[in-house]
C-alpha cells in the first residue's frame, strides 16, 4: 500500500467493492490505538475464494473508484496464466490476503505480523487450504518467509510503470523493494 500511498483510515474508500467483499468475509481485520482515541493504525483486508465460485470470480464486472478498479485491473493482467486451484491438487478454498496497511508512524510495533497470524488463524479455522499473497515490502515479504510461504511469481514496479508509460507505483516509496512477490502455502500440510 506505501507505493500507492495508502494508509488505514483511506482504505476503504479507495477499496469499496473489494473492501467490503472482505469485511463480509469475516476474516479481515483492524488494528487500533485505543490510548490516542481510537485511531485506526493498521488493516488486513482478506477474503476467501471458493472452487466453485471460480468462473464467477474471474467474469465479474467490477465498478469501483480508479484506484480499485486499477487494483483490480492489475491483478487480473499478472494472474490471467495462473490458476491457483489446478495449480494445488485439493484445494477448494483459497484464502486471499488483498491488502495491508499499517500507519508509517505505528511500523516496528508487531502490528502488521499480528494482524497476518489472526487473518490466517481464522482462515484455517474456517477451512481453507491454502493461502495467497502479494507482499510489496521487504516487512511483508519477511513476515510470509518467516511464517513458510513461499514465492511462485515476482512482479516488479518499475517495469510495469515502463510497460504503462506512465507512473502507476510509486517505487521511491515501497524502497527498498521494487515490486511485490506473490506467495502461497499450503494450510492442510499437503
Amino acid at each position: 500500500c506505501l507505493a500507492l500511498h495508502v494508509k488505514p483510515e483511506e482504505l476503504l474508500p479507495l477499496y469499496s467493492v473489494v473492501g467490503h467483499m472482505c469485511l463480509n468475509s469475516g476474516v479481515s481485520y483492524g488494528a487500533r490505538d485505543t490510548v490516542n482515541g481510537g485511531k485506526l493504525v493498521g488493516v488486513r483486508l482478506s477474503k476467501i475464494s471458493l472452487l466453485e465460485n471460480r468462473e464467477m470470480e474471474k467474469n465479474f464486472k467490477y465498478e469501483g473508484n480508479p484506484q480499485e478498479m486499477l487494483r483490480i485491473g492489475l491483478t487480473k493482467e499478472v494472474y490471467k496464466d495462473i490458476d491457483l486451484f489446478d495449480d494445488n491438487e485439493g484445494v477448494d478454498r483459497i484464502f486471499e490476503f488483498m491488502v495491508l496497511t499499517v500507519d508509517p508512524d505505528y511500523k516496528g510495533k508487531g502490528i502488521a505480523r499480528k494482524l497476518v497470524e489472526l487473518s490466517e488463524q481464522k482462515a484455517i479455522e474456517v477451512g481453507c487450504q491454502l493461502g495467497n499473497v502479494e507482499a510489496s515490502n521487504t516487512i511483508t515479504q519477511h513476515i510470509y518467509r518467516t511464517m513458510g510461504y513461499k514465492t511462485y511469481l515476482a512482479f516488479d514496479f518499475t517495469e510495469y510503470n515502463k510497460k504503462k508509460g506512465k507512473k502507476v507505483f510509486d517505487v521511491a516509496a515501497a524502497a527498498p523493494t521494487t515490486g511485490w512477490l506473490a506467495m502461497s502455502k499450503r494450510f492442510d500440510g499437503k
